[in-house]
């Protein structure tokens, strides 16, 4: 009699403990899946006209950290030893392209650096002055909803060059002015 009674205890603490495991994975189930569709409804693919503005939008709000940001890059690759920054000048007209595989959207800034020699005697002034056009590349981020400088520059070449030379990859989208003449 003994022995059937703990028979039966056992038989039900395995059941229980079997259904209990059985609620917790079905509610981890159940909270996986709705965090997914939540998730999925925040990250929804959004059409491009919505990406494209939203990028004209923060473009628009993040142009001067770019630049910084722009700038603070080059600054740490550049010998000075060879040359001296003296000034970079940003053009106004950006132009917004499309990348036809990822469907990521990019800017191209025109650029012109303004460079000096260093000064390596007093008797000697600083008149060789040496001017760079670049154009800068950043890439919109739609996630975190910002910009970023890609690190890529094209040397001599203006935004409408470069884009033309990469139309196996890229799509003309817009030209953003984004400051007053």
């Amino acid at each position: 009699m003994e022995a059937s009674w703990l028979f039966r205890w056992c038989i039900i603490m395995v059941t229980s403990s079997v259904v209990i495991a059985l609620i917790f994975v079905a509610f981890f189930l159940a909270v996986l899946v709705t965090h997914h569709i939540v998730l999925g409804k925040f990250v929804r693919k959004c059409t491009r006209s919505e990406l494209l503005s939203q990028a004209k939008v923060q473009f628009f709000w993040q142009r001067e950290w770019l630049e910084a940001r722009f700038v603070s890059y080059a600054l740490a690759r550049l010998d000075s030893n060879l040359w001296i920054w003296d000034e970079a000048e940003f053009g106004n007209d950006v132009l917004l392209a499309c990348s036809k595989k990822e469907g990521v959207v990019y800017a191209y800034i025109p650029v012109i650096v303004e460079m000096n020699r260093p000064i390596r005697r007093l008797d000697r002034p600083r008149n060789e002055l040496y001017f760079r056009q670049l154009t800068v590349i950043a890439k919109f981020l739609p996630l975190a909803n910002r910009w970023e400088i890609t690190g890529r520059a094209f040397f001599n070449q203006l935004p409408t060059e470069v884009v033309l030379e990469r139309a196996k990859e890229l799509q003309y989208v817009d030209e953003v002015g984004t400051r007053a003449a």
